[in-house]
């Protein structure tokens, strides 16, 4: 039978990489759930031994613990990796002397790690598809997320998008289907911080 599939062109997948490959999704789509006050413990305590003068610095001087731990479950929430924990913590120690918000800061280390988030999206050419906000919706937005509100526009502002100019749907990216609308929402403002006006 794998003969007759693969004759056929299919690809024959063995049912432990189908296995794995899955749990590996599940475990990528609720990360944040995972993370715990005594994991973030754990790795703050696994850097300082490469790195201690910065942990030093940081904990609980900058941030304390269930801070750095609502920040990393958000990062996480919208799938941004934390592996790069240097720089995510150099970063909020710049960013944490000028606001405290948990929004500012997580967003002010998805600008750090911007190039990291930006290249699983890039198109095989090495080309960023983006869709650009009407300048008045991105100016109604921007001081709503800086003040760390929930809502970031009001109801009605949605009605002021315009539909896309070829009549269908925006292209998605590669990995915008995960784990949802928001997940979506989030590809999608990496690609506007990232976007040249047309």
């Amino acid at each position: 039978m794998r003969d007759n599939a693969l004759g056929a062109g299919y690809a024959v997948v063995e049912q432990t990489s189908v296995i794995a490959t899955h749990l590996a999704e599940v475990v990528r789509c609720h990360a944040h759930e995972v993370l715990t006050r005594q994991e973030t413990k754990r790795l703050l305590d696994a850097l300082s031994e490469t790195q201690p003068k910065l942990v030093e610095e940081f904990v609980p001087r900058v941030l304390i613990l269930g801070e750095v731990e609502k920040i990393l479950q958000q990062l996480l929430r919208e799938q941004v990796s934390i592996r790069d924990l240097p720089t995510i913590l150099e970063t909020l120690i710049d960013a944490s002397a000028v606001n405290r918000s948990i929004v500012s800061l997580v967003e002010d280390v998805r600008q750090a790690l911007g190039r990291a988030l930006v290249q699983p999206l890039l198109q095989d050419d090495g080309k960023l598809k983006v869709l650009a906000l009407d300048p008045a919706l991105e100016d109604e937005i921007q001081p709503r997320v800086r003040a760390g509100r929930g809502s970031c526009a009001s109801p009605g502002a949605a009605n002021g998008i315009p539909a896309p100019r070829s009549g269908r749907a925006a292209p998605r990216g590669r990995r915008t289907a995960r784990c949802g609308f928001a997940h979506r929402a989030v590809q999608q403002s990496r690609a506007f911080s990232f976007a040249e006006p047309a």
